[in-house]
């Protein structure tokens, strides 16, 4: 046998492995997978250009032709949950790959920053005791990595741990607010739940936000100062924006460095850089929904509602549909202040507050009782994470009369110098008249409350209302005197001045005690900027 010969026979050999080592599924479809229930199945890859892939799932079947470049999106029928651990198969000529253990349930983003990131073996002495008993073949939970990026990467680019089943020695790593709250799910519904854990700690909202909700809300180009400063980038018009991504694209490395220093910083805090990264390349892939917690590093954002809208908007224009949004209001944190003129976080609570009527199909976790004063990550993660729960289980798993929040301000009348607070009952509960004097429901009644660690919280008949300021025609607030009267407080001056305006736990820390009787803390709020409902 000549060496030609020879020579010939190891390029086809190593053509043929070449060839056959081409079929590739994303990173985010590996083995012990939940897929998304009742929607079209999608299974994104890479196979030889322009071939046929075959996939086969629960019984269906379908093909598709790759791109130039290889890629392909395989879609097949819905289908209704299934606990039965599934193999689904691909094919592309001689080439075969498969994902075992696969099932179909409901898979939800769990997003933010470090407090969404916190992991069960950082969380309460409850957490621990959790993370023993973890067992749940039915949760699991995938990992994203930290990357930033310029523009979205490429599916194929994007970097995953594979999904696992919830374990004591998996789940100690999880995020523990999106382990709660799919626990909670599960053990209402019985339906697999799948953890998306795609956050970074730290990070503001800009860069989990698409360039495209950018272009469509004008006050992140003209008012926002952080991204003016950071990112000149979006200030201009689309058409710009395009022409210097292909600038920017074409540079080699040491000239982006350039561009990019001082004038353009790049980093996991800059509009879009983690969006791209993290989040994008997975959007053709159906999910149920996304929890949401970050607020922290936007702490002094004036229209951080705006910047909320805007991401919502944009998440849920890339997938197509309007998915439930649940997200946690910041926790106390910090020394409390016996000034009432000390508003510190008071203001973020207020615009999360005000997101939960402007986000459609939102829901809002209040935790002003459940933070520490050292500590801007609060250990107990179970309360978080069983207060989305609620929302989810109202709106989505049927329990229509399931009380889902505290008291949350509705509307403020003066009546002989004391202002009284109304309050919603279930808000966007669709519930019937009925329903609202159910014996379940008599826990939308106003009480004060006592809260400690993990406990439920208890009913404290001999102590005051606190955490109310009023402000007098001179603009001056002081503590005010307040009192439960049926469904409402009445709140007062103490030297019997007219009330302008009032608030609620309107600090980083403020000394709150007023719940309902289902145990759900009232939200933080201020009547100056609120709109009546």
């Amino acid at each position: 046998m000549t060496k030609t010969t020879i020579s010939a026979m190891c390029f086809a050999f190593f053509a043929a492995w070449l060839h056959a080592t081409t079929l590739k599924l994303a990173p985010f479809y590996t083995d012990n997978m939940v897929l998304q229930r009742d929607k079209p199945i999608v299974f994104l890859g890479i196979a030889a250009p322009n071939s046929t892939v075959g996939g086969t799932f629960m019984g269906k079947s379908a093909d598709v032709q790759s791109d130039a470049g290889g890629k392909f999106k395989l879609i097949l029928p819905a289908q209704t949950f299934s606990t039965l651990g599934t193999t689904a198969t691909f094919t592309c000529g001689a080439e075969t790959l498969s994902i075992t253990n696969v099932v179909v349930g409901d898979v939800w983003l769990c997003s933010g920053q470090s407090n969404m990131e916190w992991n069960m073996g950082g969380s309460s002495i409850v957490s621990s005791n959790d993370i023993r008993a973890a067992y749940y073949p039915l949760i699991r939970r995938i990992k994203f990595a930290h990357v930033t990026a310029v523009d979205p990467i490429p599916f194929d680019q994007m970097k995953a741990e594979a999904w696992q089943p919830a374990t004591p020695e998996c789940v100690v790593r999880w995020t523990a607010v999106g382990f709660y709250f799919t626990r909670a799910l599960f053990f209402e519904t019985k339906i697999p739940m799948g953890i998306i854990d795609c956050n970074w700690g730290g990070t503001r909202i800009e860069p989990w936000t698409p360039a495209e909700a950018f272009n469509a809300a004008p006050v992140y180009s003209n008012d926002c100062a952080t991204i003016a400063k950071r990112y000149d980038l979006f200030k201009q018009n689309g058409a710009a924006e395009q022409k210097w991504l292909e600038k920017f694209k074409a540079m080699s490395a040491d000239e982006r460095k350039k561009v990019r220093k001082p004038t353009l910083p790049w980093d996991r805090q800059s509009p879009t850089a983690l969006y791209n990264a993290m989040v994008d390349g997975m959007t053709p892939m159906p999910i149920k929904g996304a929890i949401w917690y970050q607020g922290e590093s936007n702490s002094g954002d004036p229209i951080y509602d705006k910047h909320m809208e805007a991401m919502v908007a944009g998440w849920r224009k890339k997938w197509g549909y309007t998915f439930p949004f649940y997200f946690v209001q910041l926790a106390n944190f910090q020394d409390a202040s016996d000034d009432p003129n000390n508003t510190g976080w008071g203001r973020v609570r207020q615009l999360q507050l005000n997101a939960l009527y402007t986000i459609p199909k939102a829901g809002m976790a209040v935790t002003i009782d459940i933070g520490e004063a050292k500590d801007i990550h609060p250990k107990n993660k179970i309360d978080v994470g069983d207060r989305l729960a609620r929302w989810a289980l109202r709106d989505i798993y049927g329990q229509h009369d399931l009380i889902v929040s505290g008291p949350l301000f509705k509307s403020m009348k003066t009546e002989n110098n004391t202002a009284v607070i109304s309050f919603q009952k279930g808000p966007r509960s669709g519930l019937t008249f009925q329903s609202l004097f159910s014996a379940r429901n008599r826990g939308y009644d106003l009480m004060v409350g006592k809260k400690e660690g993990t406990n439920r919280v208890e009913e404290v008949l001999t102590q005051q209302v606190s955490g109310f300021a009023v402000q007098d025609t001179e603009g001056k607030w002081t503590w005010a005197n307040a009192v439960i009267s049926g469904d409402k407080v009445l709140v007062s001056h103490p030297e019997g001045k007219y009330p302008v305006a009032v608030r609620y736990g309107y600090q980083s820390n403020p000394k709150v005690n007023l719940y309902n009787k289902a145990g759900l803390p009232a939200s933080p709020f201020t009547t100056e900027d609120t709109p009546q409902r």
